[in-house]
């Protein structure tokens, strides 16, 4: 599956830097983690056939559109944060059931912005400009109205459908559906048939039912949901985001699903914020 673990270092090394540049501890930061929870959960490689040639393919009828209608939010607002973001809120003018499969791929992968990855690895939330983040939020729940239009119009796409990296855009769009927990349960539902078809692997399921639970203040099952915090050196400590259930049991329910044990998981994120910081180290 299209690897995600390129991304996943320069994360972290993009938050070491900027936490450097500022000179203030290194702040934890959940993106990254989840990123490499996916890329662990795809195996960071592919054997399945890409069934959408999107990479040529323009999103149908995708434009910019006004945000005012969407969120409480000023036209004037609403510039402030299209300009610190370089993003503009989108609109769907084709209906998703008149989409081919090669656009519906091209529109997942248009969803998974640089603009939104760099945002959301800068700072924790508490630390953002609030408009801002009143607009990254509205962005993240048309994101979610769309996919639920392509669902229910055409069915999940998965990597059979889209290929692997329009596939994979689907499952990060759908980990940010808080909002909507209703949908992101019903995401899980139809992976889970993927899943026991061997079409999908296992992990993503994992991490998007770890991610409901945590939504709905429940204890993970499957561990994938991590934070990084700093110790007194400002290293690493990596942690649970919230509870974990049975935690005795824990290994075997990730094996169940395909994961590696917990402790592995947790050595790969260690791994890959100590390749950072020694990345930004002999930056300097």
């Amino acid at each position: 599956m299209f690897t995600l673990l390129g991304r996943v270092r320069r994360s972290a090394l993009s938050v070491r830097t900027s936490v450097s540049d500022a000179g203030s501890a290194m702040r934890y930061t959940t993106t990254a983690v989840c990123l490499l929870a996916l890329a662990l959960a795809s195996g960071c490689s592919s054997s399945q056939k890409h069934a959408a040639s999107s990479e040529n393919v323009s999103p149908g009828s995708v434009t910019s559109g006004s945000i005012v209608s969407h969120v409480n939010m000023s036209e004037a607002e609403a510039a402030h944060a299209r300009s610190r973001l370089g993003l503009s809120f989108p609109v769907y003018e084709t209906p998703a059931g008149a989409l081919s499969w090669d656009e519906v791929a091209a529109e997942l992968i248009a969803m998974r912005a640089p603009a939104l990855a760099q945002y959301r690895r800068t700072a924790p939330a508490s630390e953002r400009d609030p408009i801002v983040h009143d607009y990254v939020m509205a962005v993240d729940r048309a994101h979610t109205d769309r996919l639920k239009q392509i669902v229910a119009a055409k069915g999940w796409p998965g990597p059979e459908q889209v290929g692997a990296r329009a596939a994979s855009a689907a499952i990060l769009t759908a980990q940010y559906a808080g909002h909507d927990p209703e949908f992101l349960e019903d995401a899980i539902g139809h992976m889970a048939p993927m899943v026991a078809s061997g079409v999908l692997h296992g992990g993503y399921v994992a991490v998007l039912t770890d991610r409901l639970r945590v939504y709905r203040g429940q204890p993970q099952l499957y561990g994938t949901q991590m934070r990084v915090a700093p110790d007194a050196y400002n290293l690493p400590i990596i942690l649970p985001a919230t509870q974990i259930e049975d935690p005795a049991n824990l290994d075997a329910r990730r094996a169940s699903m395909g994961l590696p044990p917990h402790t592995a998981f947790k050595t790969e994120i260690a791994q890959s914020f100590s390749g950072a910081s020694t990345a930004d180290a002999s930056a300097d």
